[in-house]
């Protein structure tokens, strides 16, 4: 994972402890986190955006989510950065990941 900077390697490592099975992979010109093939999230930055299904968008806006620009300001609803209170919380961010994974299958 030589192509992550220190604070992406955090981050990634930082799913890892609650997704053991993640996987950081180049794409596009961002760096996309899969677990078995499937696409959950992206690292872009110093931000962590996990996938999001129709029926959490409200509740991961709610928490101080925003939705992923992948750049020409177009917002890509279907993923949203996770906010750090999130991140710090083993829980929240574990409920995060499983329903990422859950959209992406």
């Amino acid at each position: 994972m030589s192509f992550l900077s220190d604070e992406q390697k955090k981050l990634v490592d930082r799913i890892g402890t609650v997704a053991s099975d993640i996987e950081a992979r180049m794409m596009l010109g961002t760096i996309g986190l899969y677990i078995d093939d499937a696409q959950i999230g992206v690292v872009e930055d110093d931000a962590v955006y996990l996938r999001a299904g129709d029926d959490h968008r409200a509740s991961f806006e709610e928490q101080g989510a925003t939705p992923y620009n992948a750049g020409g300001g177009v917002a890509q609803a279907s993923y949203f950065r996770v906010p750090d209170a999130i991140l710090e919380d083993n829980d929240a961010l574990t409920t995060w990941v499983e329903h990422a994974g859950s959209v992406a299958a």
